[in-house]
């Protein structure tokens, strides 16, 4: 008959905590110190855990054991589940000062133009001072902004009010992340009968901004992130002439890192960046 597996239910959960040690020293007895307890205490638990998982789990090997392929593969499920809960439990406290973790940050540039900077200041004060199935995310809402028309400061269309035929007779360029020249203010005009002329599209607000400032195209940008290009007062932006959804910029993160130190105090530091300046008019 086969081996119908453990029970979790009846699993002794310190077996794993004891399991995790040794396969991180490769050593009962270095693992037994780290544990506080007997080597023989450290043997009998491995044994058990054997016993449950039906796996060797490790085997001697000079002074010290190597995993079988089944310890190996079971050992970062393990060390992941005891981190978690550890977590959970008792959340670490981040010290900046001492860390080396790495974070990863994903965003469009022109919330990076929006955040980065600051982050940059806090780091280096900080350095002076002195990583199929569906998954939860939590979020932040960072800031709130809207989308404007944007054209170089002596466009004909800078003078006067922007109207919707003015707006769509006019050519156009579409900042497109996905490279498809249609986007959600094409949605926009669809339902309102109309649409716009575009010409030319890219990836990037910030080259957009430096294209319409040298041409006579029209883009649509962030409000917000105009202040941050550098070349503000040769750009002219005017309100769209029909409604399309705000800007909302949230931080977003898997659910299991929101009792972690450091990544607690990356989303602090985020919050903190946070400076929405007035745009050109």
């Amino acid at each position: 008959m086969p081996n119908p597996g453990p029970n979790f239910r009846t699993l002794d959960l310190n077996l794993l905590r004891v399991f995790d040690e040794v396969m991180a020293e490769r050593s009962l007895t270095r693992a037994a110190r780290n544990l506080s307890l007997t080597q023989p205490a450290v043997s009998n638990a491995l044994r058990r855990l054997r016993g449950a998982l039906g796996d060797e789990l490790v085997r001697r090997s000079g002074q010290g054991v190597e995993p079988t392929p089944r310890g190996l593969a079971l050992w970062p499920a393990v060390r992941d589940a005891l981190r978690q809960l550890q977590q959970s439990l008792a959340p670490d406290k981040f010290e900046p000062l001492g860390a080396d973790d790495v974070f990863v940050l994903a965003m469009a540039d022109a919330t990076a133009a929006e955040l980065v900077p600051p982050l940059a200041v806090l780091a280096d004060l900080t350095a002076r001072a002195q990583v199929g199935k569906a998954v939860s995310f939590s979020h932040r809402r960072l800031y709130d902004s809207e989308y404007v028309c944007v054209m170089r400061e002596d466009h004909v269309l800078a003078k006067g009010p922007l109207t919707l035929s003015r707006f769509c007779s006019a050519r156009h360029l579409l900042v497109s992340f996905s490279g498809k020249p249609y986007g959600f203010i094409d949605t926009a005009l669809e339902t309102l009968g109309r649409k716009r002329r575009i010409v030319m599209t890219m990836n990037q607000f910030y080259t957009a901004a430096r294209v319409v400032a040298d041409s006579d195209l029209l883009t649509v940008l962030p409000r917000h992130f105009l202040a941050r290009t550098g070349f503000s007062q040769a750009l002219a932006s005017r309100p769209l002439p029909f409604e399309v959804p705000a800007v909302h910029i949230d931080a977003l993160w898997h659910g299991r890192m929101d009792s972690s130190g450091p990544h607690r105090w990356l989303r602090d530091a985020i919050a903190r960046s946070v400076r929405v300046e007035p745009a050109v008019t």
